[in-house]
């Protein structure tokens, strides 16, 4: 179960685009969101901007079956330049296992890297393809360059040409914010009132 979340900063950098899971969170904790394309360039992004970083701790990156980066390692990188200043959990939108509506020997699934277990489970046999968002892998599919995904359920509903043969209830993930180490700028809302803080 998640807890609960209210807006308390001004603005994060997350991944987007909108329709991410991040995207829903950061939309959820701040008042202004700034997308980037992964959750690498979000912390450079924020750390070059004196923003804060909305990272999900689940955040794995792939090259084929070889793990490429990843949260442990994303964090380990920007020691000393970035500090982590909260953590809390949140449940994903619900998930859906789609395929083409005209696809008869699906054997292609297009993914983004931290759902690979549940395509392990739900279509053990499908050639696995991955790309850094679950909006971007709906697309594709819709775009008949695969035949699966998995992908946020509102999202794949937004297209014709897909139908759903899965619903995956939302697991919890895990966030983290982060800020530029010794930063004092006005990030933070109490009272509906902003106020500089210095962590």
């Amino acid at each position: 179960m998640s807890q609960v979340i209210e807006k308390k900063y001004t603005h994060v950098v997350t991944l987007g685009p909108e329709g991410t899971d991040a995207s829903t969170v950061a939309n959820l904790v701040s008042e202004k969101v700034i997308y980037r394309n992964s959750f690498p360039d979000c912390m450079e992004y924020a750390l070059e901007h004196d923003y804060l970083a909305l990272i999900c701790v689940g955040y794995v990156e792939r090259k084929g079956e070889v793990v490429v980066d990843n949260w442990v390692d994303l964090n380990f990188r920007y020691h000393k330049k970035m500090e982590l200043i909260e953590v809390f959990k949140s449940e994903t939108k619900p998930m859906a296992l789609a395929k083409r509506r005209n696809c008869h020997e699906c054997n292609t699934i297009v993914i983004h890297p931290a759902t690979k277990e549940f395509a392990s489970q739900l279509v053990p046999q499908a050639k696995v393809s991955y790309v850094n968002n679950k909006p971007l892998a709906v697309e594709l599919v819709a775009e008949g360059h695969f035949d699966y995904c998995i992908g946020s359920q509102d999202v794949v509903q937004q297209y014709d040409s897909l139908e759903i043969t899965k619903i995956i209830p939302p697991p919890v993930m895990i966030w983290a914010v982060y800020q530029k180490v010794g930063s004092t700028v006005k990030k933070f809302i109490f009272n509906k009132y902003e106020s500089e803080v210095t962590l």
